[in-house]
């Protein structure tokens, strides 16, 4: 799927309570479904990317956001 990529995050270390954390995450526009009857327009979605250390695989695209990329993803829920 083409979408705007609108930023890039990564950070890696230990809260107070001693919880890791380690990740990359990216900020997507996706539009908001079309028949959705109390809002319109676009919305943006965080998805995980990785690790922290995979940020340097997105390390070209630093001063070029937003653009257009490809993604895939799957669409999952926490409880």
């Amino acid at each position: 799927m083409k979408v705007l990529l609108r930023k890039v995050k990564w950070n890696k270390g230990e809260t107070e309570n001693k919880t890791q954390y380690d990740y990359t995450r990216v900020y997507i526009e996706v539009p908001v479904y079309e028949r959705q009857e109390k809002e319109f327009g676009v919305d943006v979605l965080e998805l995980e990317y990785g690790s922290e250390a995979d940020h340097v695989k997105l390390a070209h695209l630093r001063g070029k956001l937003p653009c257009m990329v490809d993604v895939d993803f799957i669409p999952a829920r926490s409880e």
